[in-house]
């Protein structure tokens, strides 16, 4: 059985004829242990998805339909009560500028010990010596567990972030922009950490970020997002060496090589749509260079080719022929 299941998610910001569509009929499924890489650019619904399979909407977000299944338990019909108690025990998250996301009136050990006593029955010793063996984890010296955020530098608040996300050994991590803001050299530090960190305890991984590059070098399987919807899912090598959705190779573009002689990065013309008022057909027409009449007067389906899906006119008619 799966880990997680996403089924014809719809997620909107408001109400009435004025809500906004964020998220829009996403469905897909994630294994224990899997690292799935969600990318697209700022505004495309990424953290909205996250917040939406987490419960952690705030109003006037709001699941319009469809269902989030954790280990078979549909999380969009549980209360706040009942789903308070799988929050960082079976599931968690990082959040977005999460080095900026810690109480600035606690030190690092009393925001520990709140996870621990709303979760457990640990004892003050026991709880002592796990924070212990979570900053030593995370690189981060054990006597760093009395000081204040403002102590700390950026890399290391997200790395505390990211230990307290760790902090029960959920089977499920969201990680919202985890180094956002960071410097390269610290990104890197943090990433490599996170490797070495799910290879030893196997949990799996939701990582949304617009930074391809990293995705690429981290992710199982990448889903593009743009406009609130999944336009392609593929594995990491299968969308750097043949992506298939048009959006996708606008992304690729985007995304200089550093070994070759000559780099040219370049940028996608246009601007993604108003959600408020959104385009009929393909949302991608307006900067597509492959459009064709049938983009502007219907939004393709995400269909499947193989372990593949992409949700495109052009492509579809391409691959048509060799979906299973």
């Amino acid at each position: 059985m799966s880990l997680l299941n996403v089924e014809s998610l719809d997620v909107a910001y408001g109400f009435g004829p004025e809500a906004v569509m964020a998220v829009k009929d996403v469905s897909f499924s994630l294994e224990p242990g899997e690292f799935l890489g969600i990318v697209g650019e700022s505004g495309c619904g990424k953290s909205t998805l996250g917040y939406a399979i987490t419960r952690l909407l705030r109003h006037p977000g709001r699941i319009v339909s469809g269902r989030v299944l954790f280990e078979g338990k549909d999380l969009t019909s549980l209360s706040e009560k009942e789903i308070r108690p799988l929050r960082w025990s079976e599931f968690s998250l990082v959040m977005q500028s999460g080095m900026n996301a810690l109480n600035p009136v606690l030190s690092i050990r009393k925001q520990f010990e709140d996870t621990f006593k709303a979760h457990t029955h640990s004892t003050k010793q026991e709880i002592a010596k796990r924070v212990e063996e979570l900053l030593n984890m995370v690189n981060i010296d054990p006597s760093f567990a009395d000081r204040y955020p403002h102590e700390l530098s950026g890399g290391m608040k997200q790395r505390v972030a990211i230990a307290l996300a760790l902090a029960l050994n959920p089977k499920l991590v969201i990680m919202d922009e985890p180094t956002t803001a960071l410097d390269v050299v610290v990104q890197r530090s943090i990433l490599q950490n996170l490797k070495e960190l799910r290879e030893q305890h196997r949990f799996a991984v939701i990582f949304i970020s617009h930074d391809l590059g990293t995705v690429l070098e981290m992710a199982d399987r990448i889903a593009v997002m743009y406009a609130g919807k999944f336009v392609e899912m593929q594995s990491g090598r299968k969308l750097l060496e043949h992506p298939l959705h048009p959006y996708s190779e606008a992304l690729l573009g985007c995304f200089a090589d550093p070994r070759q002689e000559k780099i040219e990065i370049k940028g996608i013309p246009g601007s993604p749509p108003d959600m408020k008022h959104p385009p009929k057909g393909c949302s991608f027409a307006a900067r597509c260079k492959y459009v064709e009449t049938s983009c502007h007067e219907r939004d393709p389906n995400l269909e499947r080719y193989g372990d593949s899906q992409v949700a495109c006119h052009v492509v579809n008619q391409k691959l048509g022929g060799i979906r299973t």
